[in-house]
């Protein structure tokens, strides 16, 4: 197994400054690497403090200061981008990195990028299939041409080529059917979506993914969870309520504004964000000592029937980079080594 950290660096107005909060992930990525976790994953968003526009900027930053932890994204809404340029651009990271590039793509959660780009989001899938396609023939076919529904190709040779071959792993960011069925078909592996659901809810997901792939044993599936590490698991819900809690408010704005109007999508978080802040803290996240986080984390990854990569989301809810820090070091000290014992090393 894999084990990294994703951010979808949540940013506040009464907070660090953008670049400030840029910075400090910069750093929790460093970090992570000292700390000796394998992956460090940064979301995209587009108009919202929720994420970044475009990972690519902070992920050749950190590639230029490490040498050995993967890096990817989580995910790239590849729906609102050329496809070709996408190519170039994970491609040209994939060279700054020497290879370290994990491509993450997704159709989003978040309506306001289908708004802003003037696409219908019902386009989603179709655009994730295609732009898959596009992607992957353009890093392994030197010209590649392509006729699809919305982007047309001649004869294009991207450059530089990445450096992995034949390509960049390519992970889909999927939970319906139709997308899991799209991603064992593509062979991308798996990228289970959101955690506002309790995590057992996507062992149907995963089975029918397994099944979809005819038992290919070169996929892989990704899990996480938001995380929070101290010395007992009393001090730890203590000290991370007023951050969870911040996030979880954080979050439900962002599910306002015309375009989520009859769309059920904010009703979905309910359970995620009402009752006792307990209740709701040992359901949908990791939070207590590291005996306990390790614990959880493995009947967790079991549940679920098996997975290759899990993630930690440590940064959420205005968390200053004190607390971060004690966090992710004790998350390393005392949860890793024992996910290395039960899994493995990826």
């Amino acid at each position: 197994m894999q084990v990294g950290l994703l951010t979808l660096v949540d940013t506040y107005a009464d907070g660090l400054s953008v670049g400030d909060r840029y910075r400090q992930v910069v750093d929790l990525a460093l970090q992570a690497e000292a700390l000796g976790f394998d992956t460090f994953w940064i979301g995209e968003h587009h108009f919202s403090p929720y994420a970044v526009p475009n990972p690519v900027p902070l992920l050749t930053a950190i590639a230029m200061q490490t040498s050995r932890i993967r890096l990817g994204t989580g995910v790239a809404l590849a729906a609102h981008h050329d496809p070709i340029r996408f190519a170039e651009d994970y491609a040209m990271l994939d060279q700054a990195s020497g290879g370290r590039v994990d491509v993450i793509i997704g159709r989003g959660l978040y309506l306001q990028g289908y708004a802003g780009f003037n696409q219908d989001v019902a386009s989603g899938r179709e655009r994730v299939e295609e732009a898959v396609r596009i992607v992957r023939g353009a890093w392994t076919e030197r010209p590649f041409s392509f006729a699809g529904r919305y982007r047309t190709v001649e004869a294009v040779t991207v450059w530089p080529p990445p450096v992995q071959q034949p390509h960049p792993p390519i992970w889909l960011g999927a939970g319906s059917p139709s997308s899991v069925a799209l991603a064992a078909a593509e062979g991308c592996h798996l990228a289970l979506p959101s955690v506002f659901s309790p995590p057992e809810t996507y062992r149907k997901t995963v089975e029918a993914y397994r099944a979809a792939a005819g038992g290919r044993d070169d996929l892989r599936v990704s899990a996480g969870r938001h995380v929070y590490v101290s010395e007992t698991t009393a001090e730890a819900e203590a000290e991370w309520e007023e951050h969870f809690e911040r996030y979880t408010r954080f979050v439900l704005h962002e599910f306002e504004g015309p375009w989520y109007e009859g769309t059920g999508r904010r009703q979905g978080l309910d359970s995620w964000v009402t009752g006792p802040y307990r209740e709701r803290v040992r359901a949908f996240g990791l939070c207590g000592s590291a005996e306990d986080v390790a614990a959880r984390t493995i009947a967790m990854c079991d549940g679920l029937g098996g997975v290759e990569h899990f993630w930690s989301y440590f940064d959420v809810g205005n968390i200053g980079s004190a607390k971060l820090s004690a966090s992710v070091e004790r998350y390393a000290a005392g949860v890793l080594p024992l996910l290395r014992e039960r899994y493995g090393t990826g």
